[in-house]
Formats: C-alpha cells, sequence, structure tokens
C-alpha cells in the first residue's frame, strides 16, 4: 500500500519548540513509521529529549525494520527511556518526553505510546 503523510507543527504561546515529529521509510519501502515526541516542559529541555526519541527510533528502524513490530516499537521506547536516564545520571539534568510510534506495512499498524499522549 502508499502510504501520503503530511507533518505540520504549531508552537502556539510558548518561548521554545518542544515537540518533534517524522516519518520514516524503511529502504525497500515497504514499512513505514511515524513518530510524535512531545517534550516536557519544566524539565531541563524538553525539546532535546523528544529529538532524542526521533534519532533512537530512525536508527532502530532503518536498522531493523524487518524485526517484529512489538520487539522494535519496545527496544525505541526501552533505548530512549535508557538514554535519558545515563544522560541525567551524567548531567544531573531531567529531560523527558512523551512518544507514539505508529508501525505502518502492507497489512498491519501497530503503534505504542509512552506517557499522556495518545494515539
Amino acid at each position: 500500500m502508499n502510504w501520503e503523510f503530511a507533518l505540520a507543527s504549531e508552537i502556539g504561546s510558548r518561548e521554545k519548540q518542544q515537540d518533534r515529529l517524522a516519518v520514516f521509510t524503511s529502504p525497500d519501502g515497504a514499512s513505514s513509521m511515524a513518530v510524535l515526541a512531545d517534550g516536557l516542559g519544566g524539565h531541563s529541555d524538553g525539546g532535546r529529549a523528544a529529538q532524542f526519541l526521533l534519532d533512537v527510533a530512525e536508527r532502530r528502524f532503518q536498522s531493523h525494520f524487518a524485526n517484529h513490530p512489538e520487539d522494535l516499537l519496545r527496544s525505541i521506547c526501552t533505548a530512549c527511556h535508557h538514554g535519558l536516564k545515563i544522560q541525567e545520571n551524567t548531567t544531573g539534568e531531567v529531560s523527558a518526553t512523551t512518544g507514539v510510534l505508529l508501525l505502518l506495512n502492507d497489512s498491519e499498524a501497530h503503534w505504542a505510546h509512552v506517557g499522556d499522549s495518545r494515539l
């Protein structure tokens, strides 16, 4: 199936945009992944955490897109969580994000969410 995606973001009245969104497509074009990360305000840099989730998702999706979807989604969420905890332990700064991941192929859709963002 051919999917068509559009992305939009609005900063609203905030000083900084802490939200990130992206769509990645597998090299063979058979699968796509949409990611929404809503960086948490009140922490040191929600935008950095949101971008970290997108970076982790892209790397794992591009290198492991053929794996079982549930395992891929779980590994992205776990790797992001661990990476942000390592950063917190190293710098003492807490940054956090919610996340929504949607994995599509020709016949299935799989999704995951962390925090209060939902599909």
